[in-house]
Parts: C-alpha cells; sequence; structure tokens
C-alpha cells in the first residue's frame, strides 16, 4: 500500500510538473533559510563567546560618553584610575587611549593603532606575551618601549626575527621593541583589541601625544556574580569626583555577551517567522496542486471505489502524496543548505557547523504544514461519491 501510495503522488508530481516544482521551491526556499540561518547564528555566536571569554569573565570597562557629556569637560582622568584600583573588589586596573598613527620600519610605512596603558594590562586582557609586557618601572618613568601585536611583527618586521630589541619609529617617535603578543591558539576575536596595535606606557603616550585625558579604564573584578552591585559602587564613586561634566558608561563582558546572545535569538527567532509564512504560502499551492490532481482523478477516484478501495486508502493516497513534496523538498534543502555553508564557513575561516536542531525544526514545521493543507483535500477525495465522479467524466 505504501510503495502504491508513494508511486502515485510520484505520477501526481511528473503530471503537473510546474505547479509541483513551485510548491517544493518554497519548501526549499524555506528549509534553506532556517538551516543556514540558525547555523550561522549558532557559529558566531559561539565565536563571540569564546572571544569574550578569552579576555576573561571578570573583565570590566569605564568609558566616556561623549554623546551625553559637556563641552569642554576633561572626561577621565588617571586619578580615576587610581580610584577604581583602589576599590576592594577590583583586582587590576589599566588606563587605555588608542591613536592612529603612522610608521616607518625597514622601508615598510603604514598606519597603526598606539594604544597607551599600564604594566597590568597584559594580565586584565589575558594576553599571551613572548618575552615581557611593560613592567611598573616603565610606566612610573614614562620609558620609550613599546610591544607590539603579532600583525605588526608580520607585517613591519621581518618575520623570522626576534623583534626584541629592534627600534621601530612611530610618527617621529623612536621605541624600543620590549615584546611582542603572540596570536590565541584558537580562532576568536572579542572586537575589544585592534590586531594592528602597538602598546606603549601610559605616561609615555600621554607625554609623546600630548594626551591628557582617558578614553576608558580596563579592570578586573574579583566576583563575577556581583556586576551589577560593583557597577553601582563604580557609579557612586565617579558621581563623586570632582571631574564634572561628562557622563560614562560602566560595561562589562558579561553583559556584552548577554547582549550578544540576545541579537542572536532576535534573529533566529525572526528567520523562523519569515520560514514559516514561506511555509504558508508553499502549503496553500501544494493544497491547490491536491485540488487540482483530485479533480483530474475523478473518474480514477471513482473506479477505486466502486472496486472495494475504503475511505482510508483514498485519504492516505492523497495525504501521502502531499507528504511526498514536503519530503521532497526538505532533502533538496538540507542538501543544498549544507552545501552553502559549507563554501561561507571556507570564506569566512570560522568553523560553521549544520545545527541539527534547524534541521529537525525545518523537516518538523514542513510535515505540519504540509499535513494541514493537504488534509482537507484528502479528506474530501475520501467522501466523493463514486457515482457522480463516473458520471461528470
Amino acid at each position: 500500500m505504501i510503495i502504491r501510495n508513494v508511486r502515485f503522488a510520484w505520477e501526481s508530481i511528473k503530471e503537473g510538473k510546474t505547479k509541483s516544482i513551485l510548491s517544493i521551491i518554497g519548501i526549499v526556499m524555506s528549509v534553506i533559510t532556517i538551516v543556514v540561518v540558525m547555523s550561522l547564528t549558532s557559529a558566531l555566536s559561539d565565536f563571540v563567546e569564546n572571544g569574550y571569554k578569552s579576555v576573561g569573565e571578570d573583565l570590566m570597562w569605564v568609558s566616556t560618553d561623549t554623546n551625553n557629556s559637556v563641552a569642554g569637560s576633561s572626561g577621565l582622568q588617571i586619578d580615576d584610575e587610581n580610584h577604581i584600583k583602589n576599590l576592594s573588589f577590583v583586582k587590576n586596573a589599566s588606563p587605555y587611549s588608542v591613536m592612529s598613527e603612522s610608521i616607518s620600519v625597514n622601508g615598510v610605512s603604514g598606519n597603526i593603532s598606539v594604544a597607551g596603558v599600564n604594566d597590568q594590562y597584559s594580565q586584565i586582557m589575558n594576553m599571551n606575551v613572548y618575552d615581557r609586557f611593560i613592567n611598573a618601572s616603565e610606566y612610573e618613568n614614562g620609558s620609550k618601549v613599546c610591544v607590539i601585536s603579532d600583525m605588526v611583527r608580520k607585517k613591519f618586521l621581518y618575520k623570522n626575527i626576534d623583534p626584541v630589541g629592534e627600534q621601530i619609529n612611530i610618527s617621529g617617535n623612536y621605541y624600543t621593541i620590549i615584546g611582542c603578543i603572540l596570536p590565541p591558539e584558537t580562532d576568536t576575536d572579542s572586537g575589544m583589541e585592534s590586531e594592528n596595535c602597538i602598546y606603549i606606557p601610559y605616561t609615555t603616550f600621554s607625554k609623546d601625544y600630548s594626551k591628557t585625558n582617558i578614553e576608558m579604564i580596563r579592570f578586573t573584578v574579583n566576583d563575577v556574580t556581583q556586576i551589577s552591585k560593583y557597577k553601582s559602587e563604580i557609579n557612586i564613586l565617579l558621581s563623586n569626583l570632582t571631574n564634572q561634566g561628562y557622563t560614562y558608561k560602566i560595561k562589562s563582558v558579561m553583559t556584552e555577551l548577554a547582549s550578544a546572545k540576545d541579537i542572536f535569538t532576535y534573529i533566529n527567532a525572526f528567520s523562523i517567522v519569515i520560514t514559516s509564512i514561506t511555509m504558508i504560502i508553499s502549503g496553500i499551492g501544494i493544497m491547490n496542486v491536491i485540488l487540482m490532481s483530485i479533480f483530474e482523478k475523478k473518474w480514477e477516484i471513482g473506479l477505486r471505489k466502486a472496486v472495494g478501495a475504503s475511505k482510508k486508502e483514498i485519504l492516505m493516497q492523497f495525504l501521502f502524496e502531499s507528504l511526498f513534496f514536503s519530503v521532497f523538498g526538505v532533502t533538496i534543502g538540507v542538501v543544498l543548505s549544507w552545501a552553502l555553508i559549507v563554501i561561507i564557513s571556507f570564506i569566512s575561516g570560522i568553523n560553521i557547523i549544520v545545527s541539527g536542531s534547524a534541521i529537525i525544526l525545518g523537516v518538523s514545521l514542513s510535515m505540519i504544514v504540509c499535513l494541514f493543507f493537504g488534509i482537507s483535500p484528502a479528506i474530501r477525495a475520501a467522501r466523493m461519491n463514486p457515482l457522480e465522479c463516473l458520471e461528470k467524466n
């Protein structure tokens, strides 16, 4: 019986090729949408989460809100960093200011980011440093030293040489390289650090580039479960300081990660809504195809019922036809989704795995829609009077 119903379904699709193909395309596009979008958001969510966690879940930062600050206000100062550093729940703290400057090394010129930080910055950001980072003495004395990123080493220095001890010219200021930031072991990116960056003591930075205010203060805390409490305490602290006239933003890795996950959740929800709408439109098309099939097979239905076919057999024949659309469309959709994800993964360099839950959801939605829009025509066919079918034919 099952084999016969499958044969009937296949013959029906062949008879109405154009209408059948259009209905199947709708299911294929729906499956591709939900599988690709959910697989991408899952991969991107993991990528962002790993990136944030690579710098540490205990990381927080304060920055000046330039959009709401009073003109001429001083912004964050080095004293603010000292006050935050002295809080009981703060482990390490560092000022952070960055500028884009020109660089010339070994006959190669270009632009890089120069960041002014202190001796605790590498611990705060969980940096893997070759040789060493800036020390307390160099920070206090405003020494002409720097730590370069791996990208700067590869771009401006000879790739195979030890950069430590080399001189580097940044906008006419010469610095001695004391270390190099090694790339992470896994492909992650928190978006908080420029890959094309050179770190120098903030004391040197403020003097060489006439920078009097701090863009950001980054610090680590003792207990990540108390972030909301810490935010309140820092808010009170900064509100009581004398350098008024500006507003500031207090953020943490945990809150930023939660916000990123919310965005990916909304994207998934939106893709499900779009997929559902597309599925429903496809379902209406399938229902019309089956109704047309019933109209064209009236004589066949009448003859089968006349020789003893039950209502259930007629019902199952057209339900199988509806399900055949679903199975055919889902199969093509999953194969194309897998191929598309492989291509995107290769181009982007991000490891994207086909989401099993997305496939299950796509298959489930397709089956439900096809059954929903197929059951009414199938019942109608099962209830047909065999005599009327044969007479009208």
